[in-house]
C-alpha cells in the first residue's frame, strides 16, 4: 500500500506533466515578450507637450507672456514613444501656494506629469519658466472711431457717434491701464449718389472693436453702431 508521501508525488508529477505542452508554450512566450519590452533597444526622441496650470488663484492672472508648450527630450523603447502612449504627457505648473501677486520659477523637469514609466527625460528646452501673477482687473476705455478714408468732398463730418460710447476691457493689471481706447474697424464712407450733392447725409453702420494688446480682452459687446452725420459746406 503506498504511503501518503508517495501518493503525493505521484499526483505532483501528474498535475505538472498534464498539459504540460501548453505550459512550455507559456513559457516561451513569456521570455519572447521579456526580449521584446525589455532587451529591446532605446531611441531618443524630442516631443513638445502644452504647459498647462493646476489651482489657478481666483482673481489673479498671468503678468507675463507664458509659452503655451516646451520641448521635452526623452529616451526609451520605440513602442512607449509613439504620440498614442504620449498623449497625456504634460508639463503642469502647480499654483496652489502661489495665491498672491509675484514672480516664481519652476524647473520644468520637475513640473513633467504622463511620461510612461519606462520612458525617461533627457533634458527640456526651456528648462525653466517664469511666471509673475498680478491683479486681475478691469475698466472701460471710450471708443475710437477709425475713417477708412477721407470725408467726401464737399461735405464736414458735423457729429459722429459710437453706441455704445465705452467698453470693457480686462486682464492683467499692466496690460490693462496700457489701454487708452479701443478702436473700431475702418469707416467707409459710402458713395454719395447723383442729385445728393447739396444735401446733409446721415451715414450708419456697425462696426467691431479691437483692442491691440493680446493679454487684455473685451468683455462687454464687441461691436457698436456707428452713426456719422454729414454737413453739406456751403459757400
Amino acid at each position: 500500500m503506498p504511503t501518503p508521501m508517495r501518493a503525493a508525488g505521484r499526483m505532483l508529477r501528474a498535475t505538472l506533466l498534464d498539459h504540460l505542452g501548453l505550459k512550455l508554450f507559456s513559457v516561451l512566450a513569456a521570455i519572447l515578450l521579456w526580449l521584446v519590452f525589455v532587451e529591446a533597444p532605446e531611441l531618443t526622441s524630442s516631443i513638445s507637450v502644452p504647459v498647462e496650470f493646476k489651482n489657478f488663484p481666483a482673481g489673479l492672472d498671468t503678468g507675463t507672456e507664458m509659452p503655451d508648450d516646451v520641448q521635452l527630450q526623452i529616451i526609451g523603447p520605440r513602442d512607449l514613444l509613439a504620440s498614442s502612449g504620449l498623449a497625456k504627457t504634460a508639463v503642469v505648473l502647480d499654483l496652489s501656494n502661489f495665491n498672491r501677486p509675484g514672480e516664481r520659477t519652476y524647473n520644468v523637469a520637475e513640473s513633467v506629469y504622463g511620461l510612461p514609466s519606462r520612458v525617461r527625460l533627457v533634458r527640456a528646452i526651456p528648462s525653466q519658466l517664469r511666471l509673475s501673477l498680478e491683479p486681475h482687473v478691469s475698466r472701460q476705455v471710450p471708443v475710437k472711431l477709425r475713417f477708412g478714408g477721407p470725408v467726401p468732398a464737399g461735405f464736414i463730418v458735423a457729429q459722429q457717434v459710437t453706441v455704445p460710447a465705452n467698453v470693457t476691457i480686462s486682464g492683467p493689471q499692466s496690460q490693462v491701464e496700457r489701454v487708452d481706447a479701443a478702436q473700431t474697424d475702418p469707416f467707409e464712407f459710402a458713395t454719395i449718389r447723383q442729385g445728393e450733392e447739396d444735401k446733409d447725409k446721415t451715414l450708419q453702420a456697425q462696426l467691431p472693436v479691437y483692442v491691440g494688446n493680446a493679454r487684455v480682452r473685451i468683455d462687454s459687446s464687441s461691436a457698436v453702431d456707428v452713426k456719422i452725420q454729414l454737413q453739406r459746406i456751403r459757400d
